[in-house]
């Protein structure tokens, strides 16, 4: 009974001792920005905290049209991690891959059936001029065919928290502008549709996970044949919006008569990494730009810094910090910083220790923030992990096997 004890008051005097540092100051709760720009839709999330900044029309479906290039991207980028595909395989583009990526209705840069092209290349296409025929010879090297890819794009989209997707091809033309590989039982005008929250949702993982797609996407142009052929997004580079500087490093335009113009960004702006999205807007980049002001001028950055002790189970060392890393909260201005809520999530052993070995990136606890909205619809959750890893000693039973 005395050891169950000693452990009880253990937790308790844990759970103190983090509890002093947090805020103690009961504060209204944050909302996103209500933006009004000229878009059906459009979001401003944070790429680490996943916080909706700024939203409008956020969670009506709506066609994507090229934007369907950066799921298409993931697709790819998990065969490769999964070693069934490899950057640079090469492959060769079947004549109505050809006969597309000549027409001039189209964007595309050209193929030739006697040219051999690595899946890098293609990426590259597809990133940097969304090129229709390059990806459509991309998905097939990765899939098969259109059919098992656009099935594996949903499963992947699903995966990642999104579940109002409708999708018909990997290029995301209409149906019945995709030649050859139009699909005779979809109708003419069906093309691949999501919510702007979640195209937020897959560019955030692309930026999280996809360090290839990420580096095409930034790339200013591309050399296809002898020739340079320019990134369709104009704002790629420095900013300058209102009293802030924000570095965009990317990632995809997208156009079609259905879902007008739209464009998904990487930004840098007050030390924070951070995705926009606009969808049918009327000048794409304008539109972003007004939605980075109306987002700044109202939200402020509070940084978060949360540390604890933890003892671990057959771990070296005994006892290790874990903390957040570089974390911020996006709030309004002149809001103070709200309370957050220390949940702990690590499996434990033997009251409060955490059982070896532990990385410096696996989450033992969360400072979760209710009524901070987040790009995944539940509370803004902070992440704490290890500031050093944690290996795991033998114990008797490991050395007597």
């Amino acid at each position: 009974m005395k050891r169950k004890h000693k452990f009880w008051m253990g937790s308790i005097l844990l759970w103190c001792s983090v509890g002093l540092l947090l805020p103690t100051s009961t504060v209204q709760a944050a909302t996103s920005v209500q933006t009004h720009v000229q878009a059906k839709a459009a979001v401003m999330i944070d790429v680490q905290t996943g916080q909706l900044i700024a939203q409008q029309n956020a969670k009506q479906a709506l066609p994507i049209a090229s934007l369907s290039k950066l799921l298409t991207l993931l697709v790819v980028e998990r065969a490769v991690a999964k070693q069934q595909l490899r950057w640079d395989e090469q492959v060769k583009a079947q004549p109505d891959e050809v006969k597309l990526s000549h027409n001039p209705l189209y964007s595309n840069v050209p193929l030739d059936t006697h040219q051999r092209y690595s899946i890098q290349q293609l990426a590259a296409a597809a990133m940097v001029k969304s090129a229709d025929g390059a990806t459509i010879t991309l998905a097939k090297a990765a899939g098969g065919d259109l059919t098992h890819f656009t099935k594996e794009m949903q499963t992947t989209a699903h995966q990642v928290g999104v579940k109002d997707a409708q999708l018909y091809n990997p290029v995301g033309l209409a149906d019945g502008d995709m030649g050859a590989y139009q699909n005779p039982r979809i109708p003419d005008q069906a093309e691949n549709q999501m919510s702007a929250i979640s195209v937020a949702k897959i560019a955030r993982q692309v930026v999280n996970q996809d360090a290839m797609t990420v580096q095409l996407a930034k790339q200013p142009s591309l050399a296809w044949q002898g020739r340079m052929v320019k990134n369709t997004n104009e704002l790629l580079g420095t900013v300058k919006i209102g009293n802030d500087q924000v570095e965009i490093k990317g990632l995809k335009t997208g156009t079609s008569e259905g879902a007008g113009q739209c464009l998904v960004t990487l930004g840098i702006v007050r030390g924070r990494r951070v995705i926009t999205v606009v969808l049918n807007a009327n000048n794409r980049f304008q539109v972003t730009k007004d939605l980075y002001q109306q987002a700044l001028t109202k939200m402020r950055v509070q940084p978060i810094h949360y540390q604890a002790m933890i003892k671990t189970w057959q771990g070296q060392p005994g006892r290790v910090t874990v903390a957040t890393k570089q974390a911020a909260l996006w709030l309004p201005k002149g809001q103070p910083r709200p309370q957050g809520k220390l949940v702990w999530r690590t499996k434990q052993r033997w009251g409060w220790r955490y059982q070896a070995p532990l990385s410096t990136k696996q989450v033992v606890a969360t400072v979760n923030y209710q009524g901070i909205p987040s790009v995944s619809g539940s509370q803004v959750r902070i992440a704490l992990t290890p500031t050093s890893p944690v290996k795991k000693t033998p114990s008797w039973f490991d050395l007597g096997k």
